[in-house]
């Protein structure tokens, strides 16, 4: 009764009777009425009856696609072209002399992946008429639009993992999600140290040393908790260096290879004064390297370096934190005196410390750096390397953007149509505008006055 239902819809909107003859709004015209045909079930119906009906007009195409079937050639256009092909006995030269369409377009359908595009249906009744077949032969065999939802499969997923990608899935099953959760005192001291940074007025702040903040909605990136700020704006900078340092505090709680630390004695920022524990983990990011340095090694220990830094550091300037520390861990790193003494020797012995760790980790970047390579730990390229290897890359793409295009959601999954939108505009841009990625993240959708795409 559904489906029924839906084709009366259908059919009243398009003013057509029980007795009236199948059209083009079912073939060459199916896109543009199913689009439509959904705006209007929208403003009719509630979400999810438009959803229901607008699917069973979907399967009322597909039956009338499987009544047009009536002859004996395959199922699928390039089988089928190259039966009546090798039937007609005729070349590929003759084969374009009779029907005006081109040798190459010829070749393509023939031999190569290539289906012909909607700016090609004229030549496919041309060849047609050449062949000598009735009109749609082989047109009714050209894939239409899908319309199937944009999900992918546990299984899909598995199989498009890059070798970095797999090595760390392997590693979370013995590991799990070890880096630590950005939460109660070291949130509150993060806030402290995103405030820090992004004050350019605080003594010892330049340019160079001052991490810049944007509103929420000129943010390209995924927001993350790490780059809130207290007054809400965003600072991506502070989720880039949060990313190594919660790896650091979560590798102290680890019982193996890290030190067994309590998760609740690890939550704060004092322990980047630590320089053995700060090196242990350089090491243990090395192994698992396979031996290899690569460029998240320097970037962690410059991080640390600048917290450290003598009059402009985070740390250093703030000799309470220490306060934080377990008391078998303070005095073991600040000596025994150090609780006997006063508040201003306190701090002073802190900030000696903070200097030394500083030179040290300080010595250790410049050793780094000057002794061993420095290894990228992924192939930005291994992902599209099939891409990359192909004799024209540039082709494997435009084919990527027409199979996308030819594949969109239904309206009435709306987020998935948005997605849907988004996607084809961003692939038509990369082929057409040579910018550079800062240019995409700013781009947004967004109805404001510096709106790149409302451009």
């Amino acid at each position: 009764m559904n489906y029924a239902s839906a084709l009366n819809g259908w059919m009243k909107r398009l003013r057509l009777l029980d007795d009236s003859l199948v059209g083009d709004e079912m073939t060459t015209g199916f896109d543009a009425q199913f689009l439509q045909h959904q705006d209007h079930l929208v403003d009719k119906l509630s979400r999810r009856t438009a959803r229901d009906q607008a699917e069973h007009i979907l399967v009322w195409r597909r039956h009338f696609d499987e009544c047009r079937q009536i002859d004996t050639l395959p199922a699928d256009f390039k089988s089928a072209f190259n039966a009546l092909f090798a039937a007609s006995e005729m070349t590929r030269a003759e084969l374009a002399r009779e029907s005006g369409v081109s040798v190459s377009s010829i070749r393509v359908w023939l031999d190569l992946a290539g289906l012909p595009v909607s700016c090609s249906v004229p030549a496919i009744g041309q060849l047609e008429k050449a062949l000598q077949v009735p009109e749609g032969t082989l047109f009714n065999r050209l894939p239409g639009r899908r319309y199937t939802r944009h999900e992918r499969t546990e299984k899909e997923s598995g199989s498009l993992q890059t070798a970095w990608g797999k090595k760390r899935t392997e590693e979370r099953k013995t590991l799990g999600a070890y880096a630590l959760p950005l939460s109660g005192v070291i949130h509150e001291q993060w806030l402290n140290l995103i405030d820090f940074k992004t004050d350019g007025y605080r003594d010892g702040g330049a340019k160079q040393n001052t991490w810049r903040v944007k509103p929420a909605s000129e943010t390209g990136c995924r927001i993350m908790k790490a780059m809130v700020l207290s007054s809400g704006a965003i600072c991506p900078t502070a989720a880039a260096n949060w990313t190594g340092i919660s790896s650091y505090l979560g590798f102290l709680c680890l019982k193996s290879p890290g030190k067994g630390l309590a998760t609740e004695d690890v939550h704060t920022l004092a322990w980047l004064v630590y320089f053995p524990h700060v090196m242990d983990y350089v090491r243990w990011l090395t192994a698992r390297a396979g031996g290899k340095v690569h460029n998240g090694i320097p970037k962690f220990l410059d991080d640390v370096k600048c917290m450290l830094r003598p009059q402009t550091g985070f740390l250093w300037s703030r000799p309470e934190i220490a306060e934080t520390l377990p008391g078998p861990v303070l005095v073991l790193i600040l000596e025994r005196d150090y609780p006997q003494l006063n508040r201003r020797q306190q701090a002073d012995r802190w900030r000696e410390l903070c200097a030394a760790t500083h030179l040290k980790i300080r010595d250790k970047v410049k050793a780094i750096k000057g002794r061993e390579r420095i290894w990228k730990a992924r192939d930005p390229k291994e992902p599209i390397s099939n891409i990359l290897s192909s004799p024209a890359p540039l082709r494997a793409i435009l084919k990527f953007i027409h199979d996308i295009e030819s594949n969109p959601p239904l309206l009435v999954h709306h987020r998935s149509y948005v997605v849907w939108l988004r996607d084809v505009v961003f692939l038509k841009m990369i082929v057409s505008n040579p910018l550079r990625v800062s240019q995409f993240a700013v781009m947004r959708y967004l109805l404001v006055s510096d709106n790149y795409l409302g451009r």
